[in-house]
């Protein structure tokens, strides 16, 4: 971030070029999200968009500031990258067809399990409260149903 100097230290110019970049990339399609060209990689992580071609989950990101997309965007780098995923990082949603949630500190992405190799991003926020928000739970559950029905 930067110095009270104003001056970039080689972290922030990273982190700048490697943002613009991954921004660039994440939502280059409207169903492509997650990173293309990691190499690697171990699964692709989908942006949900809605029938009418409603970037729902781009729209989700967009509610946040610059360092927060960073930090939501770092989590869907990292769930590409593990080769597992798993508790803390990774918890799966019960009495819900919701497959699992994204983790970190207090970020969240939910996601459906479309396969091994791909999942479905369905929401993204900023948990306040020891309880994944019924609101958020209820969404994700409206756009996966709209996703199946297609």
């Amino acid at each position: 971030m930067m110095k009270k100097n104003d001056s970039f230290d080689i972290s922030d110019l990273l982190l700048l070029i490697g943002g613009i970049w991954i921004l660039t990339k994440l939502f280059k399609t409207p169903v492509q999200a997650g990173i293309g060209g990691l190499p690697n990689a171990e699964r692709m992580l989908t942006s949900y968009v809605s029938k009418n071609g409603v970037k729902e989950f781009k729209n989700d990101l967009l509610q946040f500031d610059r360092n927060e997309q960073g930090e939501l965007i770092r989590m869907i780098i990292e769930a590409r990258l593990r080769n597992e995923l798993s508790m803390p990082f990774f918890k799966t949603l019960k009495g819900t067809k919701l497959s699992a949630e994204l983790r970190s500190g207090q970020w969240r992405i939910i996601i459906y399990v479309i396969s091994n190799e791909e999942y479905l991003m369905l929401s993204a926020f900023k948990k306040k409260k020891n309880e994944t928000p019924k609101n958020e739970i209820e969404k994700a559950e409206r756009r996966l149903n709209e996703y199946l029905s297609r």
